[in-house]
């Protein structure tokens, strides 16, 4: 995805991501340490559409299962 926007767009996209989840928990989802809930995903493609990508996206799998951490 990073290869398909300008440096502007990215830095504006890395920027309202970090904004919204914080510093570490960004690069947390990013690494695939923490998984993406559907709010998540929604920010996501939201952030997208807010730096100018319209392109449709579709995350790589989904997994159901409880957060016993919550």
């Amino acid at each position: 995805m990073q290869k398909k926007m300008t440096q502007e767009q990215y830095s504006n996209f890395l920027s309202l991501l970090q904004t919204r989840f914080g510093r570490n928990p960004y690069f947390d989802r990013r690494n695939g340490k923490t998984l993406l809930t559907p709010e998540d995903q929604s920010v996501i493609i939201e952030a997208l559409h807010m730096v100018g990508i319209e392109e449709k996206y579709k995350f790589d799998s989904y997994i159901e299962s409880m957060d016993w951490d919550k």
